[in-house]
């Protein structure tokens, strides 16, 4: 596809796969090996994507580029070390490597008519990163994808999230919820 925008620093791309746990990586390879990677949005070209993934449901993985490195933060329960993660940089550097071609049905660029589910995580990182005054740490970029995810699994039901919900985002409380 002609607009889609290749990663930057393949080997980089490598590299960060091969910090994953050898039986994630096992996993991660049968999900590319079997065509769990559903889509590709380009969010900044060559540095940012979301990358949907077919697990037990469809997950969104944020994968971007920053100080060198490639990072990952899933939408499933494990977070940033899952096989959806893997999966994803996987794709993105078979892609960047001419191994993988991307087809009109995989890859959208941002400008798509259908919203972006990614769209509101993107939104608080960039409010974030501007109060801050530079790009958001892995760490935190990562954390903001957790309070978003909190936020949107919350937002239908106008729940308040539980202790459980709040351990996640490693916040505890001796209340067992967080009002409004």
């Amino acid at each position: 596809m002609s607009d889609f925008s290749y990663p930057v620093n393949p080997d980089s791309l490598s590299d960060s796969l091969r910090l994953f746990p050898a039986k994630v990586r096992r996993r991660g390879e049968d999900y590319v090996k079997h065509g769990a990677v559903q889509r590709i949005e380009v969010h900044e070209p060559g540095t940012h994507y979301c990358v949907y993934v077919q697990g037990t449901e469809l997950y969104e993985v944020d994968a971007f580029h920053e100080d060198g490195d490639w990072c990952a933060a899933c939408t499933c329960p494990y977070g940033d070390d899952c096989k959806h993660a893997y999966a994803a940089l996987k794709s993105l550097r078979e892609i960047a490597n001419g191994k993988l071609k991307v087809s009109r049905d995989k890859a959208a660029s941002r400008t798509t008519s259908s919203p972006s589910p990614a769209a509101s995580s993107s939104a608080l990182r960039e409010a974030f990163e501007r109060a801050k005054g530079k790009r958001a740490s892995k760490r935190e970029a990562a954390y903001l994808k957790q309070v978003t995810d909190l936020y949107e699994a919350l937002r239908p039901a106008r729940t308040d999230p539980t202790a459980d919900w709040l351990g996640r985002l490693g916040i505890y409380s001796r209340t067992h919820t967080w009002g409004a």
